[in-house]
């Protein structure tokens, strides 16, 4: 089993308000960026490679999303919590066409 670990001192960046952000959209900046940018506080990361983020923190990195996973529900069992995601370009709407079963994800550009 392969699980790199990691506690990101970057700081998040804020909204224009005084606001305090919620987990997830701290996790989803996050996840933004390592998407963009397949870097994140010093670390590079691979196309396809699974990441789990708990609190906007990088807690675990494999090839698998099973791995990554296990990680993140041994730090909180709490499904509301974490998140997970792999490595790659960022779909940003999904569109549905005509006809029984036609999809098709686009990204804007």
């Amino acid at each position: 089993m392969n699980i790199q670990i990691d506690v990101p001192s970057k700081p998040i960046p804020a909204r224009g308000d005084d606001s305090a952000m919620t987990e997830r959209e701290i996790n989803q900046k996050v996840a933004e960026a390592i998407c963009d940018t397949l870097r994140w506080n010093g670390r590079e990361f691979r196309l396809n490679q699974w990441v789990g983020l708990l609190d906007g923190e990088v807690i675990a990195v494999a090839d698998d999303l099973t791995t990554v996973f296990h990680a993140l529900r041994a730090l909180t069992s709490d499904p509301q919590r974490g998140m997970v995601l792999q490595v790659g370009p960022q779909v940003d709407y999904i569109r549905r066409g005509w006809g029984k079963g036609k999809t098709g994800i686009s990204r804007l550009a």
